[in-house]
């Protein structure tokens, strides 16, 4: 501020007065003040004005507050002279402040840029301090002379004396908070203000995924990361149509649920959550997943997966029929007869009867609960033994001799031979029918049932028709086993329930020869798998 001085000088002639102010810190000014009022006072010049009054008026700015001694010296032109000194006080004034405040939105995470203009009226260093609420201080100075910190007094420097500071924070927690600047100059003078920041929240986002293609009844992962630019913790919401939700939360901190405000916590935080999930049938379904961060905020994402169906497997199919096989002989010789079964060319069975007195219904060997597997061929080899044993001691005659076939309904297929039978009476050496009887067995169960089994499995939560053809033009079916057992499998039907069904159904042929069977087996989706059987009768 600037300083008036003024001062009040007579001399008794008609001199020039020279007024010398001397500040100490500061210049020297000098004002002469001529008698006349235009031109120095010659001498001697006795007719001049006398006695002459002079008021003098100076200005004087000092940049530093103190004490400071101001002299006064008072000349007239001829040397005469009177002096005058006194003390000035200068006190120190606080310098001003004006703060820039950001004029946009403020968001968690993301950097914000404060400024301060303050201007010191003194030659004075400029001290700024920001105090974030919950958050740092910062301390930038601004020296006068822009290299050293001023000395004490420096009313020489650079008066009024502007700075302008900025600094950058970032709050990672949204909330309201309290922002200080103050201004402190080198003596003290202290100016500050205080105002709120509001940091909005702001979502996350998340990594895209999808659209997936998988096969019913294989489990699908999935993998995907949010991030927020904030501290928060981080809640997973996956929603499969048709299923079940799933939810994860990850803390910041990694420990506990985060406080509030905590703009003190890690930021961005990102996070990657995996969740696996199974189809159970085909179909096109939304996958939502929602991110949720701890302030409310929160990002969804809509996928959708496609469920391919899958074909039934035909795990098995069988055609067969179930016997008992028995070897019956009769006749007047008490001879022995065996009999050998063969599947194909393996030994399955032998048994042996011998003739003794009493009903050929009680002279037979049998062999129960055979299953003829109609994918293959079976025969019997029966050997007459004449010698074993001997006790009539006659060989010629006739021995009879059946296989029989039981079926499980009770009927039965006999197939009849007679060995030793003697051709000529005379000719006792020659004999018919005593050489090995060979039979194959697979046409004599024409007319009769034949059982067929399919069994298949399939990996989705369906329904499976099964569908006969037996290769002379008939069919059987179509059969339809339901998943839930009870009724038609609606569509879709995603959980996870595989299937896996027996069907069976018997058929008779009519005539000898090799037949081709199908089976179709058929998913309530319209996938189907088909599968053949060669058997022979």
């Amino acid at each position: 501020m600037s300083l008036d001085l003024t001062a009040f000088s007579t001399d008794l002639g008609n001199d020039d007065l020279t007024f010398t102010w001397e500040f100490g810190y500061g210049p020297t000014i000098i004002n002469v003040h001529y008698n006349d009022g235009v031109s120095p006072d010659p001498y001697p010049s006795p007719e001049g004005n006398y006695p002459f009054n002079v008021t003098d008026t100076v200005t004087h700015t000092y940049g530093d507050n103190g004490v400071f001694t101001v002299t006064l010296t008072v000349i007239d032109d001829d040397n005469g002279k009177t002096s005058y000194t006194t003390n000035i006080t200068v006190n120190n004034v606080a310098p001003t402040i004006n703060p820039i405040w950001p004029m946009t939105l403020i968001f968690e995470g993301t950097p914000f840029v404060l400024s301060a203009n303050s201007t010191d009226q003194g030659s004075d260093d400029l001290t700024f301090t920001w105090e974030f609420e919950l958050g740092p201080t910062i301390t930038n100075i601004y020296y006068n002379d822009g290299t050293n910190p001023d000395p004490y007094p420096s009313p020489w420097g650079t008066y009024p004396f502007s700075a302008v500071d900025q600094v950058s924070h970032t709050y990672g927690d949204n909330g309201v908070y309290a922002v200080t600047v103050r201004v402190e100059d080198d003596d003290k003078g202290i100016a500050s203000f205080t105002a709120n920041i509001t940091v909005y929240n702001v979502a996350p986002t998340v990594e895209p995924f999808g659209p997936f293609t998988v096969d019913e009844a294989s489990p699908l992962d999935i993998t995907t990361t949010s991030t927020d630019p904030g501290s928060d913790d981080l809640t997973f919401t996956w929603e499969f149509d048709y299923g079940p939700t799933y939810v994860s939360s990850y803390y910041n901190d990694g420990t506990g649920p985060d406080p509030y405000p905590s703009p003190w916590g890690t930021y961005p935080i990102s996070a990657a959550d995996n969740v696996e999930h199974t189809y159970g049938d085909n179909g096109v379904f939304n996958l939502t997943l929602t991110v949720e961060d701890d302030d409310g905020d929160s990002t969804t994402f809509i996928t959708n997966i496609t469920v391919n169906n899958v074909a039934p497997v035909i795990e098995k199919i069988e055609a067969y029929v179930y016997v008992n096989i028995s070897l019956r002989v009769a006749g007047e010789k008490y001879h022995s007869v065996d009999i050998h079964l063969y599947e194909e060319d393996t030994k399955i069975w032998t048994g042996k009867v011998t003739r003794y007195p009493g009903s050929p219904d009680d002279q037979k060997d049998t062999i129960y609960n055979v299953k003829l597997d109609m994918t293959k061929r079976y025969s019997a080899k029966v050997d007459y033994l004449p010698n074993d044993p001997r006790i009539n001691g006659n060989v010629w005659g006739g021995n009879p001799v059946w296989i029989e076939i039981e079926f499980e309904n009770e009927s039965t297929a006999r197939i009849h031979h007679t060995f030793n039978v003697r051709q000529s009476y005379w000719n006792s050496d020659h004999w018919n029918h005593i050489d090995p009887w060979e039979v194959g067995l697979n046409p004599h169960l024409v007319g009769h049932n034949i059982t067929l089994e399919g069994i298949a499995t399939d990996p989705g939560s369906d329904d499976l028709t099964f569908t006969w053809a037996f290769g002379d033009g008939t069919t059987a079916g179509p059969n339809t086993y339901y998943n839930n057992g009870v009724s038609p499998d609606p569509y879709p039907s995603p959980e996870i329930n595989p299937m896996n069904a027996i069907d069976t159904c018997v058929h008779a042929y009519t005539t000898s020869g090799t037949y081709t069977i199908t089976l179709v087996v058929e998913d309530d989706d319209g996938a189907t798998t088909i599968t053949t059987l060669e058997i022979g009768l």
